[in-house]
């Protein structure tokens, strides 16, 4: 009974076979790729490697069957296995030398290339089997795929680990009012505000000058998602005034008020989050 891992490979053989068997050595047609193709519901690179074997196996002299292509897959297979010891070294080769912060005293190859040499400088001195260069690509992906914000920082640094980390988009950790960010900032651009007269000296006209402002504005974003929930702007500096009329706006039910000013798309009051994260400036901690 054949195994439902090589179904597949089962299935597509018996309609390649009857042709590979009328072609022998003569080799396939490029024309007659795609078809055949189709018909087994294989890739071409897979076609082209299934007349590989077939030849290998001397099908054009004698026949041969499915068990036996079956037979050399599974060969193939266990050569890219790895033995338990010499997975253990390449683990632990990895951890000890690939892993490891910048700046570390201990060797740091900077190729994929120099850790399979140090690897096989390993396995050389043990008498192990040496592992090549695409299983060790697979090793350290999986590694990368079971803790990236580790790997990244571990291999490149805080600074990169970071960027690595999305920025926009639903957060699996988070849901939508579980944490609250504030912060406030002063806005970067001048608003023109009314005109100032500036006395000089005594036998000159007083001058007159525009007014410019710079406004401070006090932010809530939801972690989880992004959002900004709400915000205050102030000609004066930030207060915990602005703070607490940033957050009346999520927390209370503001119905009437987006009413007046004809506000259609409106959150619901979340009430109180879980957490509220802010930093230690005077107008959240006072």
């Amino acid at each position: 009974m054949i195994s439902l891992k090589y179904a597949r490979a089962t299935h597509a053989l018996e309609h390649l076979l009857p042709y590979f068997r009328d072609r022998g050595s003569t080799g396939i047609p490029k024309a007659h790729e795609a078809s055949l193709c189709q018909k087994a519901c294989i890739s071409v690179p897979t076609l082209r490697r299934y007349y590989k074997t077939f030849l290998n196996l001397g099908g054009h002299q004698h026949a041969v069957n499915i068990p036996q292509f079956l037979e050399k897959r599974k060969n193939q297979l266990h050569q890219h296995t790895l033995s338990p010891e010499v997975e253990r070294l390449v683990q632990t080769l990895i951890d000890q030398h690939w892993l490891i912060p910048m700046g570390s005293p201990t060797f740091r190859p900077y190729t994929l290339q120099a850790l399979l040499d140090l690897i096989h400088d390993h396995c050389s001195e043990k008498n192990l089997v040496t592992p090549s260069y695409n299983t060790l690509k697979n090793r350290l992906r999986q590694r990368e795929k079971q803790d990236p914000k580790t790997y990244f920082r571990l291999r490149y640094g805080e600074e990169i680990a970071r960027s690595k980390e999305p920025r926009f988009g639903v957060s699996p950790q988070r849901t939508f009012g579980e944490r609250i960010q504030m912060d406030g900032t002063l806005l970067d651009f001048f608003v023109k505000d009314g005109k100032l007269q500036v006395k000089r000296s005594k036998n000159k006209r007083p001058q007159t000058r525009s007014m410019h402002s710079r406004y401070w504005i006090t932010v809530a974003v939801d972690e989880g998602t992004s959002l900004f929930l709400n915000f205050s702007l102030t000609s004066h500096t930030k207060s915990a005034f602005e703070t607490l009329r940033t957050l009346r706006g999520i927390l209370l039910d503001q119905h009437e008020h987006h009413q007046r000013l004809g506000v259609e798309n409106r959150l619901p009051p979340l009430g109180l989050p879980q957490e509220l994260f802010t930093d230690r400036g005077s107008e959240f901690v006072n």
